[in-house]
C-alpha cells in the first residue's frame, strides 16, 4: 500500500530497506499464483473530492496526487507486472473511495496480508477498517516503514499490528516468514484429502501485511495486498502437521 513515487520514493522510506522487502514478498506470492493488489493513494484533477472541511487537504498540499502524475505510480522498485489490478483510494485507508473491498470479495479473500507505508498512515488506518469489515489480518512488519522509528517500533510491537492472542484475528510476520509458510500451505492443500489440516503453534516475527490464504481440495485461493493477501483457514500461527 502506498508504494508510488510520490511517498515510498522518499528518502526517509528508501534507506530502510522496505520497498526492496516488499518486493520479496510479493515476489514470493506470484511464485504460488497468489494474486497481488497494489494501492496508492491519488485524486481527481482539481481534487474535487476534498471539501473545505476536509483534514486529507494538509496531507494532498504535500505533493502532487493527481491521478495522472509520475508521483502517484508504483515505484518500479517493486516490480510491478502487467495485470495486477491498481486500486486508486481517496484517503488514508485503502478502503475509503476505492473498490478494494469489492475486489477482495471477488477474489474470495477473507484474510489479507497488508503491507505499505508510513505505518502509522495507510497500514494503520487500513487494519483497523479492514478487522470492522471482518477480515483476518497478517501484518508483514519488515515489508512497512514509519518516517519515525519508534512509532513503526510501538506498532509492530506493542499495538494492534501485535494482538496475536485468543481471540484475536491479526498477527506479525516477516517476509521470510512469509515465503516457508505459502510452501508449506501450498503442499498441504494438494497432498491432505480434506484439503487442509494444520496444527497450532507458537511463532515469533515481524511484518507489515496482511493475507489471506483459503485452502480447498483443488489447490489454495488466496490474494495479496499491497503485499496483498492470503485465506488462512484458522489464521492463528497455523503449520502443517
Amino acid at each position: 500500500m502506498d508504494f508510488q513515487n510520490g511517498i515510498a520514493g522518499d528518502e526517509a522510506f528508501t534507506k530502510t530497506g522496505v520497498l526492496e522487502r516488499a518486493r520479496d514478498a510479493v515476489a514470493a506470492a506470484r511464485e504460488k499464483d497468489i494474486p497481488v493488489i497494489w494501492v496508492r493513494v491519488a485524486l481527481r484533477d482539481g481534487h474535487p473530492q476534498l471539501p473545505e472541511t476536509a483534514s486529507f487537504r494538509q496531507i494532498a498540499a504535500h505533493g502532487d496526487l493527481d491521478e495522472a502524475h509520475a508521483s502517484t505510480s508504483i515505484h518500479e522498485t517493486l516490480g510491478r507486472h502487467e495485470g495486477e489490478p491498481i486500486v486508486t483510494k481517496r484517503r488514508i485507508s485503502a478502503f475509503t473511495g476505492s473498490d478494494l473491498e469489492v475486489l477482495l470479495r471477488g477474489y474470495g479473500a477473507d484474510t489479507l496480508i497488508l503491507a505499505g507505508v508510513a505505518t502509522s498512515g495507510g497500514s494503520l488506518s487500513t487494519i483497523r477498517q479492514a478487522a470492522d469489515l471482518d477480515f483476518r489480518l497478517t501484518v508483514l512488519s519488515d515489508a512497512c516503514a514509519d518516517r519515525d522509528e519508534e512509532v513503526h517500533r510501538v506498532l509492530t510491537r506493542q499495538g494492534p499490528f501485535s494482538q496475536t492472542g485468543h481471540g484475536t484475528h491479526r498477527r506479525r510476520m516477516d517476509c521470510a516468514h512469509l515465503k516457508r509458510r505459502c510452501w508449506v500451505r501450498l503442499r498441504t492443500c494438494r497432498q491432505h484429502p480434506a484439503g487442509r489440516f494444520f496444527r497450532r503453534e507458537h511463532t515469533s516475527a515481524s511484518s507489515v501485511s496482511r493475507i489471506s490464504v483459503g485452502c480447498r481440495r483443488q489447490g489454495t485461493r488466496s490474494t495479496l495486498i499491497g503485499l496483498r493477501s492470503l485465506r488462512d483457514p484458522r489464521h492463528r500461527h497455523l503449520s502443517a502437521r
